[in-house]
């Protein structure tokens, strides 16, 4: 009888090695150490919820949102860099201004290129200041911000010392000279073919 019962336990043993043994071939059945399923690419933009970015979790099995301090944009897959249309002052001279879509930040340079104003930045906007009256810029002088040149009384303009509505330059500067009947310009010149009389009543004028 022993003998019997002895064949008996060994033949559930094996019957349940041999169970064991056909669940170890399904994935996840009797194997620790086999990974959950993956569920989504590791590290993809996935949606944007609760003013956060869900993501797909490194291991790929799991979502995590991530915070977005300037919101979130399925636009841009993930939060913006900056709050769209915010400026600030970086220097005392250049701004920085977020794009529409809140993408980039983008460094201006407030110098608009005339001579005749001081640029500057603050208050988180570009300032134009005009530079004083009389203020040598590379045609003339300043005037309420603007560079002048080749009027009466202004500096000839350029290095060919023209001037605008038939002012002539005299002495560096725009005079109303040279023409018929006019006082003669620097070194007595008079427009051709006038002559400049220097004596008599009429000395120190044009010829008519």
């Amino acid at each position: 009888m022993s003998t019997g019962r002895a064949r008996s336990t060994e033949g559930v043993v094996g019957a349940w090695a041999m169970a064991l043994g056909a669940l170890a071939l399904v994935p996840g059945c009797g194997d620790a150490a086999s990974p959950p399923p993956m569920m989504c690419q590791p590290g993809a933009f996935l949606r944007c919820a609760d003013g956060g970015a869900v993501a797909c979790a490194v291991s790929g099995t799991a979502e995590v949102t991530l915070p977005c301090p300037f919101g979130c944009s399925a636009e841009l897959s993930g939060c913006r860099a900056c709050q769209p249309f915010a400026k600030r002052c970086a220097t005392p001279t250049r701004l920085l201004y977020c794009v529409a879509d809140g993408s980039r930040q983008t460094d201006l340079d407030c110098d608009d290129g005339n001579p005749c104003t001081v640029a500057s930045c603050h208050d988180d906007v570009c300032d134009h200041q005009p530079r004083a009256d009389g203020t040598v810029c590379p045609i003339g002088t300043c005037i309420s911000g603007e560079c002048h040149c080749g009027h009466l009384g202004e500096l000839c303009c350029g290095s060919d010392a023209s001037c605008f509505d038939g002012l002539l330059c005299q002495q560096s500067s725009c005079g109303d000279c040279g023409g018929a009947g006019k006082p003669c310009c620097a070194n007595g010149y008079c427009r051709s073919p006038l002559v400049c009389f220097s004596d008599g009543p009429n000395a120190g004028t044009c010829s008519s």
